[in-house]
């Protein structure tokens, strides 16, 4: 299992390294002199300071920059292999144009420019290693630009395309890779801290279950108070508590001098990773813990609120229901009092043809027939409308039903009964 770790596999290198320098090569080779180019592998086995850096929680920032050189080693042979390529290309097209250049045969400086840098291909290749870095460009492409402008576009797309654009390329890559190892970091410092509390949560599990004497699973105080030695250390070394009653009265944030399973382990959690004191842990536990009452007592407050209105709801549709049956109860039955009307009295005095009589029949006594309905504001208003048009209708009627001149005998007055169920009392005409 030990061949799977990295660092094993480089310690291996290093040794064989050592052993084949020390035991193989220098008794062959019989001087150090002859194999001095050799000795120069040595020298890795300094890496090994790496991995003391990395052991060491001080060299932290180090040890990242360290690994940081290492993750984008890649990217620097990448960079190379791509550098090598846009200079083998640029230097081509710069012997083209300036080695076989005619102003070389007439101007001594564009000459001696031209056999110091771009005589053949490699020296090219070498000259533009310094546009690079830019190098004391100036010194070459100023000479050559003087005697010939158009060499000034060849030289600004060497300046802007290797030492601008595919530097800053380059920096960009290794400062996104930076960043991406950041971001793994802090993913395995979530990964290894879960490890942590998966490990300890276990633990206090285990220490639950020994403590629950009875298995009812809540632990008192006085299970509490045989906590075994060696428990009690394990508890102390994450709470820094050694007293098992202020261990208690630490956990037991609601005070019902019980812990469950679940409190004692996230309270032991609490305080093994926060950097405060137990007792403001405990008493932001227990002003989350009121919080959450408060906010479960606000709901069933709310629930039941709102029942009581489903309720009140519920009733005053109902009522509203039994207010229109009522009304279509009273227009059934006016139009059957206009019936009987209409035969009782059109007979005695024709001059009552076409005369709107509906709702005659109706008396005062009719809305005293009305039962109190919460909310039934609008029956009412319906009845006052019907009450209204029958006084209308009712002095209507007895100006139709005054005496004519002509006429001495007074008109006989017929009262009229109602057959209603509500035993009103009909209006006298």
């Amino acid at each position: 299992m030990c061949l799977h770790d990295n660092w094993v596999k480089f310690d291996l290198v290093l040794v064989l390294c050592g052993v084949v320098a020390n035991w193989i090569i220098e008794p062959v080779m019989g001087g150090l002199e002859e194999i001095g180019p050799l000795m120069v592998l040595r020298t890795v086995r300094l890496c090994r300071l790496a991995r003391t850096v990395r052991l060491l929680v001080k060299f932290r920032e180090l040890w990242m920059l360290v690994r940081g050189l290492l993750n984008s080693a890649s990217t620097m042979v990448y960079t190379m292999v791509l550098l090598i390529i846009i200079v083998y290309v640029f230097a081509a097209v710069g012997v083209e144009l300036i080695a076989d250049h005619p102003v070389a045969e007439t101007d001594e400086e564009f000459r001696i420019v031209r056999d110091l840098y771009f005589r053949s291909l490699p020296v090219a290749m070498l000259t533009l290693i310094q546009f690079v870095c830019l190098d004391s460009v100036g010194a070459i492409y100023k000479p050559l630009i003087e005697q010939d402008i158009k060499l000034v576009f060849y030289f600004a797309l060497i300046i802007l395309v290797i030492p601008i654009v595919l530097m800053n390329l380059v920096t960009a890559v290794i400062v996104n890779g930076a960043f991406e190892q950041a971001g793994k970091d802090k993913d395995a410092a979530k990964i290894h801290q879960e490890q942590i509390r998966k490990k300890l949560v276990n633990t206090m599990r285990n220490i639950f279950t020994r403590l629950d004497e009875d298995q009812s699973g809540q632990v008192s105080l006085d299970e509490l108070m045989k906590v075994s030695q060696q428990d009690l250390s394990e508890l102390e070394r994450h709470t820094n508590i050694s007293d098992p009653r202020q261990l208690f009265e630490a956990l037991d944030v609601d005070g019902d001098g019980q812990l469950g399973i679940e409190e004692f382990c996230t309270g032991i959690w609490q305080a093994a990773i926060s950097k405060v004191p137990t007792e403001v842990q405990r008493m932001e536990r227990q002003v989350d813990s009121m919080f959450k009452r408060a906010r479960d007592r606000d709901d069933r407050d709310k629930a039941r609120e709102d029942q009581q209105t489903a309720y009140s709801l519920e009733e005053t549709v109902a009522d509203l229901k039994m207010g229109q049956e009522k009304i279509h109860a009273l227009l059934v039955e006016l139009h059957a009092d206009h019936g009987r009307l209409e035969q009782l009295i059109l007979p005695e005095r024709p001059c009552l043809a076409g005369l709107p009589v509906k709702a005659l029949a109706v008396g005062t006594s009719l809305l005293s027939q009305l039962p109190g309905h919460k909310g039934d504001q609008g029956v009412k208003e319906a009845l006052l409308r019907v009450q209204r048009e029958n006084e209308l209708l009712r002095a209507r009627l007895a100006e139709a039903l005054c005496p004519q001149p002509e006429q001495k005998e007074p008109v006989p007055t017929t009262a009229l009964r109602s057959t209603t169920a509500g035993g009103g009392v009909w209006a006298a005409v």
